[in-house]
């Protein structure tokens, strides 16, 4: 995400980024949000762990992901 950032401060592109990770540069000016007619289509995601993590934050974070992704419909 850094180098894409970087890549469009830089002017060598556009996208979109996440806005909690931009904000300095918005607030100086070095980049602009600009409206877009659609809404960013909703793309896969991934999540993978290591099985033999046995920690008790591991598996709360896999059973929220999962109880999340079940709760909107989402295939697993």
């Amino acid at each position: 995400m850094a180098h894409k950032i970087t890549a469009i401060v830089q002017g060598l592109g556009i996208g979109f980024l996440p806005t909690h990770k931009i904000k300095a540069q918005l607030f100086s000016g070095e980049l602009v949000a600009l409206a877009i007619d659609k809404k960013a289509p909703n793309t896969a995601q991934y999540l993978s762990w290591k099985t033999s993590n046995k920690g008790r934050a591991v598996r709360w974070f896999v059973d929220t992901m999962l109880e999340e992704s079940r709760s909107k419909g989402n295939s697993i």
